[in-house]
């Protein structure tokens, strides 16, 4: 019997279906990215072809998701992957969280041509692992941003869901002598993404137990790093922790650094414990050192959210002042992160696999 994937083949050579476009320019849901500024107004069908690309849609009564004038095969999808996440990402025309939200749902739709065709395995990790990156890189990008132009709680839930999927392929593709040949190359950036997901769920026990279970070809020194990590903050040793955390690169390194807020408070949390009097002053300028804030400002800002009373030196800590019930402070750019990732472009941060490997 043949394969689902040799059922359901895609027959849209373009980055949207002909259909679409004749209905979202009929309607004017043409986004603003998809509009070329100098296009000519006597050819809009042209124009709109080159640039639109197929939205996100739920499955709906009436409406089948296995049309293949509506799908897209691989090509089509990698083209479409590459020209949003080399082209688009760079634009200057519209706020980040404009260009953010278009990417990401135009992603989405992406991942559902793949998987309504259930592309071959090999396939199916060349078009996650660009947009895993895309996650990586937009969760520290966006994360300065307003809850009305950027939902974290969202975002992570599919940055978790891509990321978890890939790894499966990479499993999968592990029992599949066929494509032997073409994992080769793939299984060089594996440890990269097993690295990658250790770090977004940093102290998480399965995540680490996933790591730890891996052969020894994927333990790499990136790896080995995210799970000593990992091992660090699951002990509570969070100067560790801190320690390792600046050893990392690129969207590992903006990724991991997500997770400050909370190591800062669980810091606050226990050192309120071990330091717990009324006549020490605990210096600002140690915690600052330790736990990589920016400036004293943060520092102190930190200890008054959490109900820790301060001085002109330093802190005390008091166990029954502290604030456990407070909300974690959400994560902030790092001027050191950001001094890092201005050193790359972000095409090839997210495009190039030497950035990655």
């Amino acid at each position: 019997m043949d394969s689902l994937h040799s059922f359901i083949k895609g027959e849209c050579m373009e980055m949207c279906p002909k259909d679409e476009i004749t209905l979202r320019v009929k309607e004017k849901l043409v986004h603003t990215l998809e509009v070329d500024p100098n296009f000519d107004n006597n050819n809009k069908s042209e124009m709109y072809s080159k640039r639109m690309v197929k939205s996100f849609s739920r499955s709906a009564a009436g409406k089948s998701m296995q049309d293949p004038k509506q799908l897209r095969p691989t090509a089509v999808l990698l083209k479409t992957v590459h020209y949003l996440l080399k082209d688009v990402i760079i634009n200057d025309r519209v706020p980040w969280n404009v260009t953010c939200d278009f990417i990401t749902d135009r992603l989405r739709s992406v991942r559902q041509d793949m998987v309504v065709q259930s592309l071959p395995v090999v396939d199916c990790i060349n078009i996650l692992q660009p947009i895993v990156n895309f996650y990586a890189y937009a969760s520290y990008r966006s994360c300065n941003e307003s809850i009305s132009n950027f939902d974290p709680v969202l975002h992570r839930r599919q940055f978790q869901e891509c990321i978890k999927r890939l790894l499966c392929l990479y499993d999968e593709c592990d029992h599949k002598k066929n494509c032997n040949k073409a994992y080769e190359e793939i299984q060089k950036s594996r440890p990269y993404y097993e690295a990658l997901y250790v770090l977004l769920n940093l102290g998480n026990t399965d995540a680490l137990s996933r790591a730890i279970r891996l052969r020894s070809q994927f333990k790499t020194k990136k790896l080995k790093l995210a799970v000593s990590a990992s091992l660090a903050l699951f002990e509570n040793n969070f100067v560790r922790v801190c320690k390792i955390l600046k050893q990392f690169s690129g969207l590992l390194l903006a990724v991991v650094c997500l997770h400050l807020p909370e190591i800062r408070k669980q810091t606050l949390k226990v050192m309120s414990v071990a330091y717990n009097s009324k006549n020490l002053i605990f210096p600002f300028s140690i915690l600052k050192k330790l736990f990589l804030y920016e400036n004293l400002g943060d520092v102190i800002s930190d200890c008054t959210y959490y109900g820790l009373t301060s001085s002109e030196d330093g802190v005390y800590f008091i166990k029954l002042n502290f604030k456990e019930d407070e909300l974690t402070k959400q994560p902030t750019h790092l001027d050191f992160v950001n001094e890092h990732l201005k050193t790359i472009e972000v095409p090839k941060l997210i495009l190039d696999m030497q950035f990655i490997q």
